[in-house]
């Protein structure tokens, strides 16, 4: 004959599992302590599932969350090339002729004054 105790893991009304206890030998009886014992040990189990568990959520949301931190990133950085290059356009049609690509009257007078600048320093 066999002799069991059992309990259901139950987390959130939803049972997780059963810890079941058998004996083969029919000397062994369970007792109201045994029951007790095990559930004891069930809640510890129940308790140990659910921190597992916990801790998988919390890895997987972690995951995911750098995956966006790493998509958002690469967004920024083509973003910051992409306005560098206009920019440059920018600067580039600011001083040069757009029929010829010459340099224009505001880039050289810049350019002018600049030297100009420069070599006032340069003199005694």
């Amino acid at each position: 004959m066999v002799t069991q105790e059992s309990l259901a893991h139950i987390s959130q009304g939803e049972t997780i599992g059963v810890l079941v206890v058998q004996s083969y030998n029919e000397q062994i009886i369970f007792s109201e302590t045994d029951a007790q014992i095990l559930k004891h040990v069930s809640h510890h189990v129940t308790t140990a599932i659910k921190r597992r568990e916990a801790i998988e959520f919390k890895e997987a949301a972690h995951e995911m969350l750098e995956q966006k931190v790493q998509h958002r990133t690469q967004a920024l950085k083509l973003e910051i090339e992409q306005r560098h290059l206009i920019e440059q356009k920018l600067k580039y049609s600011a001083s040069h002729d757009a029929l010829t690509s010459l340099p224009n009257r505001a880039y050289f007078l810049e350019t002018l004054n600049k030297e100009i600048e420069k070599n006032k320093g340069n003199q005694h």
